[in-house]
């Protein structure tokens, strides 16, 4: 990685073209962006009161906010390094008036440090303040239709945008490491990377941003320590005295890491007099050759002695203050620490804590955050802090304190905020109660942590169903992880209630398939419906297998599928259960009619819909997914009285409403390939658009990944119009590919395969065609194999020709 000044060599190699957002979206989000200028800088930190150093970055960055080629510049270091400080130095100096530069219409900082700053609370805020009072975010539901909208906003005006530590976001190890957990901000990030815009993001993260390495208008420097003269300064800036040389050989031993110098001269002026004679050893010597990874405990080698000169009462005070993962306000000092505020204007001063005037609270670095919590960690598992690794550091045996009461009260203080939520509120009105679930797992609690959840205000609040409204599938299942130990899902649920197991699990296992991670949602139904078996629960476990075999059919597991779906059928009949009985005969009916088994298809589908008990016009139709299943297999038979019954199952279901967005949204595709079938273009245009315009909305990666994939080979085969069938059918890709979607990604081969048949590029069009076909072979997937065959035939008999 290249120092900064200079530009990361990888990112010379590559000219990505990068994802654009859709020109409709575009258009409607620069009417919805606010003509005002505006600075959101919330919990940034305070601008350094001494700064040396650093000039010839500082001007980098300017560069390359003035450089129309650069969209996106990251400052990657290990923590404590300054990058946050850089930043906000930067910003400042841009915003100077005595600065002739362009500036920026509006600046939007993001800190991701705060640990319930979730994707979905990003850009929910960052679309509050670009938006202009017409934009209704009910409108963008998800974490996904929202990306591309905020994307399009960026064309409105020149915005800058902030997003400091977005390690926290970032795998940290192994073969993703540097890549983000999230896909919707990932996407937007390469939405920004991608330009047609004038707007800028700096960011800020202790891990390389992998997702952005191919982009040529990406630049990444990494932000090493102090050179030994600016640290020379910064610790004489702050009061030290002492001999030039033993000042350098303390900068040098402590690599010119930032804060490391800051709290060493802080705690020399405040203990010493700022004398380095004798108070450099107390201070903490750290030695110059000691093993690689010593760096990363450097704060805590200096914190150590800083951290023994505290009163007892200030020392818990920060231990305290460390369990929350929000800037803590004013008003809860007394409630919770239940001290005065002096205590914490003191730490303050002790540059312990920062203090943010604007909004009243108190944060304070993650690495002197990280240092009082493993104290808490080392007091409960009795150890010696740090002694196992760094046996040379002295532990000073503090007064411990009990953490579940102080827990509690933390929980106290966020329900008695809870009281003043809306009754629609957004992400961010929903903090108190998600912070309260959040402190009662830390304290064990879980039990009355699944009750909140369920009901979680006197205004009967289901965090659920508001979830589910604001598309926070995202937020939901980081929240849902509190209830596992070590927040993994692979574990037990701590809860004592069966009941409350099995609705963690299925919640989990839900919120995994709208995020399209289907891989980590099978194990967690499995285990759901093998709970459900040892509560006999018989209920659940209908309801387990037949998301089991819905899962299964996703990732082309037929087999597994129709077992699942059996099983399901097998209990409903036993307990009576007509309902159920009836969606599993419709699974049973998918399988058979995805392997072309058409004949006991079409018998299985007809015994569900003798137990459909709704009507339509006096006649009997199956209902939402349901529908959906059996109008596709009626088309696939193709003559015109199916076709016509078809039609009128969809249409039923429509005008009958009432269903799911995602399976309305299916339901809309299904209308439009009944068109495509009988060439009425124009209607399948209308009906695919409707259907994507619902799907978008909503957090629903396999409902978005069939109807892009339906529309794209109607695009091709249909209307031949390559541009556009390409551009759905690779985005489908992608979601086929990250979510495993094995059946689609066959029949989006098949789309691709006729785009390069259209476009007369017949090579490419049977090495797609060939893909689809080993594909669907191995899933049994008749249609799959079908459409392929007749691709490769178009393609001999052209080339024949």
């Amino acid at each position: 990685m290249p120092k900064y000044g200079e530009q990361n060599p990888q990112a010379t190699l590559f000219l990505t073209p990068g994802p654009q957002p859709r020109r409709e979206v575009i258009r409607e989000a620069e009417h919805k962006a606010s003509p005002r200028s505006f600075v959101y800088m919330e919990f940034a930190p305070k601008p350094p009161e001494i700064w040396v150093g650093r000039e010839e970055l500082l001007s980098v960055i300017t560069f390359d906010w003035l450089d129309s080629e650069t969209y996106v510049t990251g400052l990657v270091g290990f923590a404590g390094e300054g990058k946050s400080s850089i930043a906000r130095r930067w910003v400042d100096e841009l915003s100077d008036d005595q600065l002739t530069c362009d500036k920026p219409d509006g600046i939007f900082w993001w800190s991701f440090y705060n640990k319930n700053s979730t994707v979905d609370l990003f850009f929910e805020k960052a679309l509050s303040y670009l938006g202009s009072d017409e934009l209704n975010l009910d409108l963008l539901p998800s974490a996904h239709s929202r990306a591309e909208f905020l994307a399009g906003m960026l064309r409105a005006r020149r915005y800058l945008f902030v997003l400091d530590g977005l390690e926290r976001l970032q795998y940290l190890g192994g073969e993703d490491y540097g890549l983000l957990r999230s896909n919707d901000l990932a996407k937007f990030l390469e939405y920004f990377a991608a330009g047609g815009h004038q707007s800028f993001c700096l960011i800020t993260s202790r891990a390389r941003l992998t997702n952005l390495i191919p982009y040529r208008t990406y630049t990444q420097f990494e932000i090493d320590g102090l050179s030994e003269q600016d640290g020379y300064r910064l610790l004489k800036e702050l009061g030290v005295k002492g001999d030039e040389n033993e000042l350098l050989q303390q900068v040098r031993t402590r690599w010119g890491h930032a804060l490391a110098l800051t709290l060493l001269a802080n705690h020399l002026v405040k203990h010493h007099e700022g004398e380095e004679d004798g108070g450099l050893y107390h201070a903490g010597r750290v030695p110059p050759n000691n093993e690689k990874d010593n760096k990363s405990y450097l704060v805590q080698r200096v914190m150590e002695p800083y951290d023994r000169h505290l009163a007892e009462e200030e020392r818990k005070f920060m231990r305290i203050f460390c369990l929350f993962r929000l800037p803590v306000s004013k008003s809860a000092i007394k409630p919770v620490f239940q001290v005065e505020l002096s205590i914490a204007e003191r730490l303050t001063d002790y540059y312990l804590l920062r203090y943010d005037p604007d909004n009243s609270c108190y944060t304070t670095h993650p690495l002197i955050r990280e240092f009082y919590l493993r104290q808490l960690e080392n007091q409960f598992q009795g150890k010696s802090f740090l002694t196992d690794d760094l046996p040379q550091l002295r532990y000073h045996k503090h007064e411990s304190i009990q953490i579940q009461p102080i827990h509690r009260r933390i929980k106290d203080y966020y329900l008695s905020l809870a009281e003043e939520i809306p009754p629609t509120p957004s992400l961010d009105e929903l903090s108190p109660v998600i912070e309260a679930i959040h402190h009662l797992c830390q304290a064990g609690d879980f039990d009355e942590a699944s009750r909140v959840r369920l009901d979680s205000t006197s205004k009967g609040l289901s965090l659920i169903k508001e979830f589910r409204r604001l598309g926070a599938y995202e937020t939901e299942l980081i929240l849902l992880q509190e209830f596992f130990p070590n927040n993994n899902i692979s574990l037990e649920p701590q809860v004592s209630a069966s009941t409350n197991e099995l609705s963690i699990l299925f919640e989990v296992g839900e919120s995994l398939t709208n995020l399209g991670r289907m891989a980590e949602a099978l194990p967690a139904f499995e285990r759901f419906n093998q709970l459900a078996l040892d509560s006999n629960s018989q209920e659940s476990v209908i309801k387990g297998c037949l998301s089991l075999a819905k899962l299964y059919t996703y990732l082309g597991k037929l087999s597994d599928a129709e077992k699942a779906a059996n099983e399901a059928l097998a209990l409903a009949r036993k307990t009576e259960n007509v309902l159920e009985d009836r969606a599993s005969l419709i699974y049973l009916g998918l399988v058979a009619y995805l392997r072309g088994e058409l004949a006991i298809a079409g018998q299985v589908f007809q015994r569900a819909q003798t137990l459909e008990p709704e009507t339509y016009e006096g006649k009997p139709f199956l209902y939402g997914i349901q529908g959906v299943i059996y109008a596709d297999y009626l088309r696939r038979l193709g003559d015109d009285s199916n076709i016509r019954q078809a039609r009128f199952v969809i249409e039923a279901n429509l005008r009958v409403g009432h269903q799911e967005l995602d399976d309305r949204s299916r339901l809309y595709r299904v209308l439009g390939d009944l068109d495509a079938a009988v060439e009425l273009h124009e209607n399948a245009a209308k009906n695919y658009a409707e259907a994507i315009k619902i799907v978008r909305g909503i957090t629903h990666w396999p409902a978005l990944t069939g109807i892009l994939s339906a529309r794209g080979r109607w695009m091709a085969q249909g209307v031949q119009d390559v541009e556009a069938a390409r551009s759905d059918l690779e985005e489908a890709l992608d979601y086929a590919v990250t979510g495993g979607y094995r059946l689609y990604k066959a029949d989006i081969y098949v789309g691709l395969a006729w785009a390069d048949y259209v476009d007369n590029n017949f090579s490419q069009a049977q090495r797609n065609a060939t893909q689809a076909m080993i594909l669907s072979e191995e899933m049994g997937y008749f249609w799959g194999h079908q459409e392929a065959v007749e691709v490769i035939s178009r393609i001999e008999h052209k080339v024949k020709k």
